[in-house]
């Protein structure tokens, strides 16, 4: 299986850091404006002349030469030879527009949205009410593989990354098939190093680097069909999965796309997180409560910062804000633990005087006693609140007067 972490499996930035490549896009940037106005009027003429052309295949063969100028997409196929009857196809998600690639070189079938008459026959894109119920989609789904001869398309990934892995296949899309046909899909743009999608960016986003591009080039490759036979279904998806992954040159990932998704959820939380407080940081920071923030910060270190500073502005007392937090009236989220450096620094203390030695050992000793979260019955904690309470305070003043080398001055 894939040692590739999560986070590898999503590009952050449209853009390469690279000077020759920032300035070879600030070049470009006039076509590339020229060609999405361009682009878009011929899309948009595309879509409302969909609505008066007669439903038939030599105007869906039209229809799909000009959505491929429309979106700058090159087909290049390889293995057609291969390609065989089949209950379903299967291949990797690369983007939101691998559907309409696939059906326009196989014929299939796509759980999709409604667009028009037209347009749902050209791109094979047929609509299920019961897409929120699997139970009910795949039983609308069995009806037409039984009625047609024309394959189902599935993309068992159900989320698009980078490439560098391949996630776990959903399930149910092989209970419906006895033999599928795998397809691998890789995606490339010549001159722009531009990533098809990144862990921000969503379907509109996508779509306008598409008619931004010069290009993009797709190499569609039919692997040899698998058939069920007497394999489980465990087996029968591993196989599957197996021979796309070795074409592809990539690992198995043990992730799967509801893993992807929780991780999308939690890193953009974070990174709104962190624009708000910089933010706050920035504009309206008061230097008196950030100050006292912290003050805060180094008793309750798992404390998030945004979370001190937003109690501290209605109490404007490091002690009342350390009391809320320790009843537990300031929500938050602890933030990640960090090795202590206090070991590290020991050797260059311990050449100050015996005074502030005894102070740093306290303090150090003190530390242990406090927590960002504390048990709410006897039994959680042998000391009671206000003595852990008092130890807390008394050590963020005595970590304070050390810090700031003030010992002498009240030891005087």
């Amino acid at each position: 299986m894939s040692t590739v972490e999560i986070k590898q499996l999503f590009s952050y930035s449209r853009f390469s850091e690279s000077p020759s490549k920032i300035g070879l896009l600030l070049i470009y940037i006039p076509v590339g404006i020229t060609l999405f106005i361009l682009r878009t009027l011929l899309a948009l003429l595309l879509y409302f002349t969909s609505f008066i052309l007669p439903n038939a295949p030599i105007f869906h063969n039209i229809v799909y030469k000009l959505s491929y100028i429309s979106l700058g997409i090159i087909v290049n196929v390889e293995n057609i030879e291969k390609k065989e009857e089949a209950d379903g196809i299967v291949t990797n998600k690369v983007s939101y527009f691998d559907s309409m690639v696939i059906n326009s070189v196989a014929k299939c079938i796509t759980p999709g949205i409604y667009l028009n008459t037209f347009l749902s026959s050209a791109f094979g894109i047929h609509y299920f009410k019961s897409t929120n119920n699997i139970e009910e989609l795949k039983r609308d789904l069995s009806n037409v593989v039984s009625e047609s001869k024309v394959p189902i398309y599935f993309q068992p990934e159900s989320i698009i990354t980078n490439g560098r892995a391949l996630l776990k296949f959903s399930i149910w899309p092989f209970t419906l098939c006895n033999k599928v046909q795998p397809v691998t899909i890789t995606i490339n743009r010549p001159g722009l190093d531009i990533p098809i999608s990144t862990i921000y960016s969503g379907y509109w986003s996508d779509l306008f680097f598409f008619m931004f591009v010069p290009c993009t080039v797709y190499r569609i490759k039919f692997l040899p069909a698998v058939e069920k036979k007497g394999l489980s279904e465990e087996t029968f998806i591993n196989k599957v999965r197996l021979n796309i992954a070795n074409d592809l040159k990539v690992k198995l990932s043990n992730y799967s796309a509801a893993d992807l998704k929780e991780y999308v959820k939690r890193y953009r939380a974070e990174q709104q997180r962190n624009i708000s407080t910089q933010n706050q940081t920035i504009g309206t920071i008061n230097p008196e409560i950030h100050r006292m923030s912290i003050q805060v910060r180094e008793v309750l270190p798992l404390v998030p910062y945004d979370a001190i500073y937003k109690d501290l502005i209605k109490t404007k007392s490091v002690d009342l804000t350390i009391t809320n937090i320790l009843e537990g009236h300031v929500s938050y989220v602890p933030e990640q633990s960090k090795p202590s450096s206090s070991s590290s620094n020991s050797p260059t203390k311990s050449t100050a005087s015996s005074s502030s030695g005894s102070i740093h050992q306290t303090t150090n000793t003190s530390l242990n006693t406090a927590a960002p979260v504390f048990g709410k019955s006897p039994q959680e904690r042998s000391i009671s609140f206000q003595e852990r309470k008092r130890l807390l305070i008394e050590n963020s003043r005595k970590r304070y007067i050390e810090k700031h080398s003030l010992s002498n001055i009240v030891g005087s």
